[in-house]
Order: structure tokens, then sequence, then C-alpha cells
């Protein structure tokens, strides 16, 4: 519906499919009758469910953004045995290799398609993710219904449906460190005296294990996994010196090991990765810049640049307003949540107290997401601090259904309600899940990321069409593991994953000046020869009003291309070079290959190569 043109209707058919399994399931998961067997079942359940929305997109290759960059290394993987990629998709890929050798070891043992295993490994991690949870707050709690909440909550987080879903090392590493916090507790947790210590070096064993695995799966999981278990460390110190007084048991040298462990390992991670880490993570380190961000929020300095919330989008006015109406909706259940749970200090464990900070920061986060600076750093960020705001929700709101939950102000009863007010406050909670639900999904993703649309150059999701597939057909023909490619990081994509070239990083050096700049630099000239480029694929279209714009397509950041650049594309000049010849063609596309020996002479004659009179003549 959405690729014939209808306007809003497809909308409308997927949230009706979605609830028809979403509202009876969670009914029957906070059901006071249901039990624990059932919910956890329901709760894989639900977690297959919200694969749905992705495996309908998804078709036999990668589809979104960062499965194209993963699933080439899961090729070189197998073609290499090794998990070294060279490709430039992903920067630093071959440092984080988990989802990789994962989704290899199912690929050798299964036999199934590559492709197959990949979506396998997703969707199993997937599902695991939200078991997690449930797991993770049934122990807290020992309550099946709030470890269900939790779980029911977790999955409105607005990463879940799709970002979260896709082949990505992310969608490995999450899970990760869910289980890994589940095991971590039950290892920290005293036995009962007198009783033996059962399975608890085994739990040790796993927490340790995971801490080790997520520091090769993913960059930022491991430093969110330190960050948690130092905060639980230190609740169970303060327990162990008496500041705090609560019931749980736990071994404060058992929380030191575990958090100490996480610490060195990440730490030493890091370092032994070192520059390519900062390189990759440069864009979200510009300190300055983020802190005069800050500033104009405050009106301290100029403003610098904000994002427009829907700007341009053809999302309907309901979800709009979804979008709108749930942060209201989630930050007063998350403070109704905290001060309820509070109340009842002595009955949480150490994973409240560090889950309340966690949850806090998803709406200290939410003024930098109009910012261009934060924002795609924050949206990746909800996925964990989700983690402790379902954690908060989730209890308070099994306390509050038990009718154990007490709130008050001074000698004033806030909670429980009247008994007139119960009904109207299950109906408010019951119209909140949905509007939450609708609105973290559309602030979640894109409309072409849910749905899909016509072939759009410069557009991430739409941009695959017989035009890329031709090129990256012609690749698979004829590309070499010794032929490196110069192309744009929409085409490059499907190249990428259909033949094994090596592909330029975007932005790398002076490579954008071949298209941007009014003249063609000596040194543009010597990095094209010593990088030994063997193809330039390039898009006439660069730079046409309505199209695509230029600074995007051969460069990651904007800020990098000088302004007078950004207007105009010089792609004239690309058939009127004397070092490239026309190897391939599409109505949009050209392949040039780069002629080496005469890029030498023209070098040593200090020319550019254009061939005279061949841009008057207007060859395009």
């Amino acid at each position: 519906m959405a690729a014939r043109g209808d306007a809003t209707l497809h909308y409308y058919v997927f949230w009706v499919a979605y609830f028809l399994v979403f509202a009876p399931v969670v009914w029957t998961l906070v059901s006071k009758a249901t039990s624990s067997l059932v919910r956890g079942s329901l709760i894989v359940a639900l977690g297959v469910w919200s694969m749905v929305p992705k495996l309908v997109r998804t078709g036999t290759n990668p589809l979104y953004y960062d499965e194209f960059a993963h699933f080439r290394m899961l090729e070189d993987l197998v073609r290499t045995g090794h998990p070294v990629s060279s490709t430039g998709l992903l920067q630093i890929g071959a440092n984080f290799p988990g989802l990789e050798l994962v989704t290899n070891a199912v690929y050798h043992l299964s036999g199934l398609s590559l492709w197959t295993c990949a979506v396998v490994v997703a969707s199993v991690a997937h599902v695991a993710l939200l078991a997690g949870m449930y797991t993770l707050v049934k122990d807290a709690t020992r309550s099946s219904r709030a470890g269900a909440i939790a779980a029911v909550v977790y999955s409105l987080n607005p990463s879940w449906l799709f970002f979260d879903a896709q082949f990505s090392y992310e969608t490995l590493a999450l899970p990760m460190l869910v289980w890994g916090l589940v095991f971590g507790m039950r290892a920290i947790q005293r036995r009962e005296p007198g009783t033996p210590l059962g399975s608890q070096p085994l739990e040790i064993s796993i927490a340790v294990i995971i801490s080790a695995a997520l520091v090769i799966t993913h960059h930022v999981t491991p430093v969110v996994n330190c960050c948690a278990l130092v905060g639980i460390a230190v609740v169970v110190e303060l327990q162990h010196r008496k500041v705090l007084k609560l019931d749980f048991k736990g071994n404060h040298l058992i929380a030191w090991v575990l958090a100490t462990w996480a610490v060195a390992l990440t730490a030493t991670r890091f370092v032994m990765i070192g520059h390519p880490l900062v390189v990759y993570l440069g864009p979200g380190l510009h300190i300055n810049k983020q802190f005069a961000q800050l500033l104009s929020f405050l009106g301290i300095g100029s403003a610098l640049p904000l994002r427009g919330a829907f700007s341009g989008s053809t999302v309907p006015f309901f979800e709009i307003l979804c979008a709108y109406v749930m942060l209201p909706i989630l930050l007063v259940a998350f403070l109704w949540a905290t001060w309820g749970i509070l109340g009842r200090l002595r009955q949480l464990t150490p994973l409240h107290l560090v889950s309340v900070i966690l949850g806090a920061l998803f709406f200290v986060s939410l003024p930098l997401v109009s910012t261009v600076a934060f924002s795609e750093s924050v949206h990746r960020s909800w996925a964990f601090s989700f983690v402790g705001l379902a954690i908060v929700v989730g209890t308070a709101a099994s306390w509050a259904l038990d009718g154990s939950l007490s709130i008050r102000i001074k000698t004033r009863e806030l909670w429980p309600l009247p008994v007139a007010g119960r009904r109207w406050a299950r109906a408010a909670a019951a119209a909140s899940l949905v509007v939450v639900a609708i609105g973290s999904v559309s602030i979640g993703t894109s409309v072409a990321y849910r749905f899909g649309g016509k072939v759009t150059p410069g557009q991430d999701v739409t941009y695959l069409g017989t035009q890329t597939s031709m090129v990256a057909n012609w690749f698979r023909e004829n590309g070499k593991p010794s032929n490196v490619v110069f192309a744009d990081r929409f085409v490059s994509r499907p190249i990428a994953i259909d033949s094994p070239v090596n592909i330029i990083k975007a932005g790398d050096g002076p490579w954008k000046s071949i298209i941007l700049a009014p003249v063609i630099s000596q040194r543009t000239l010597e990095n094209f020869l010593q990088g030994h480029i063997t193809y330039i694929v390039f898009d006439r279209r660069i730079g046409e009003p309505g199209l695509s714009k230029a600074w995007l397509w051969y460069t990651l950041y904007e800020a990098s291309v000088p302004a007078s650049s950004r207007k105009r594309a010089y792609t004239t000049r690309m058939l009127c070079l004397d070092w490239t010849n026309a190897v391939f063609a599409t109505t949009d596309y050209e392949v040039l290959e780069v002629n080496d020996s005469q890029l030498a002479k023209d070098l040593a004659n200090r020319t550019d190569g254009l061939i005279p009179g061949c841009l008057d003549r207007g060859v395009r």
C-alpha cells in the first residue's frame, strides 16, 4: 500500500494488526490469574511478534544502513576465515566482530543461506532481550507479573520495533547486557545461611564471560555494562557499611570483582583499538560544539542548528499527536513509579537504585534530541535508558496491582486511589499504553524505514532499485578482491555485499574534491594513485535541484565541505579526464576505470588530466 501511494491507509492497517496481538497479550500478562509459565511463554511470543514489522520489510538482502556494513564483514569472515574487513562501510567494524562470529557459526552448523542465518541471529537476539528483561525484574522482585510489565514497557522503547531488530552489533549486544545483569545479580546475591552455594560459581562465570564477550561485540554497550556494575557494587558496598538498609543480601566482594573485571577489560580493549575508535567516535566527541549547543539552550551565545520535529513528514496527525503526548505520559509514570518504590526502600535491590538513575537519563536526553550535534547519539541511548525506566515502572505497577504500593504526602494518601478512581486509572493506563506504543514508533524511525516507497536518490532504504542493482551486478561479475572502488555512500553498499571489492571510506582525505572542488588538486591525484583506486562510480544527478545534495554523497560530515562547494557538483568533467575510461553505465550511474600509468604521467607533468576542449563540447 505504501509503494502504491495510499496516503494513510497502511498506517491504520499496521496499527490494527499490531494491537490485535499486542492488546490481548498484555491483558493476559498483567492478569493476576496468569501463571508464571504462561507469562514467560507470552513474553517470548511478544518478542517474536515484534520482529514481524522488520521481517515484512526484509527481503533476501540487507535493507537498513548498518546491515550492509555488518553483512559485508560477515561475508569477509566466511570468505577469509578471519574477522577482519577492509571495507570502508564501517571503519571500526573489524574491531567488534562478535555478531559476525556468532552468525558465522550458525552458518557453518545449519547449512542455511548467509542472509537467512543473519536474520535468525537478529531474531533470536531480539526475543532474548525481551526474555532477559522479564527474567531480570522477576528475579529482583520475585514477581513474574512485575517482570512481564517491565518487558512490555521496554517493548515501547522507540528503537525496539525496527532499529534494534536489524542485523547490527547493537541487536546482539543489548540482550547480552541484560542477561549479564541477570547473572551478575544472581552471583552477587547471598544465599540463605546454611544453604550450599549451589550454582553461584556458574553464575559468576557466566557474568564474567558476558562482560568479556561484550567488548568484542559493541563499543557503547560494554561502557553501559561497566557503569551498571559499578553502580550496583557501590550500593552493595553502602549496604555492607550499614549506610543503606536494604533487605537484599549481597556479597560486596563479588560485586566489586565483577565491576572491576568489566572496567579493566573494557579499558584494555579500547586502548588496544586506540586511534580507529577515536576517529570513529569523533563526530560525537566535538566537545566545544556540544558545549556551545548546551549554552545556546540557556540563551548564551549564538544558537546552533536544530532539527525540526516531523519537518516535512508524511506521518498522519494521530501519530504525531501520540509522539508528543507520550513524553509527559512517560515522565508522569516514571515519577510516580520512582516515588512509589523509594517509599519501600528496604524491599529494593541495588538494581532498582541504579535503574532510577538510568531511567532518568531518558528524560535528561530529550532536550538534546532536536540538536544536530546530539540527535543520533541521543536516539541510540534510549535502548539503554529504557532498561532502567522499564525496571522502575514494572516494579511499581506490579506492586500497585497487588495493592501493596503506597504514596503519601505527610498524612495525605495519594495512592492507592479510592475505589471509584481505580476504574479510571485502569482506563487511563490502557489508553497511555496505546499512545506510547504509537508515539514511540513514530519518533523511532522514518516512514521509509517502516514502509519503504518509490526509489529515491540520496535517501536511505529507498535508494535501492534497478540501477543500483545493475551496477552491483556488474561488480559481481567483474570485481576482484584487489580492486578499490571510490563510490558514494549509497551505491557503495550494494556493491560491497555483491562483490569482494574494497570501498574507500566516505570523507577520507581529499577524495571528495574530485566531485566537489572547483579545481582538482595535485594532492587529490596523488591520493588516487597511492590508494590504487581501480574504479570510480558517480551519479550524474549529484547536485541537481530536488534530487540529491552533493556534499551528502562523498563525505560523512557536512561541516568538512566548504560552503562554496555545497551548491554545485562538478560531475561533467568526470568523462573529460584522460586517466579514466568508461566501462559501464546506466541511465544515471557511470563506472570509470582508473588508468594508473596515465595518472602518473599527469602528475609528473603537473596537470589534472582534463582533455582540452572536452568540457566545451558539453560531454556528460
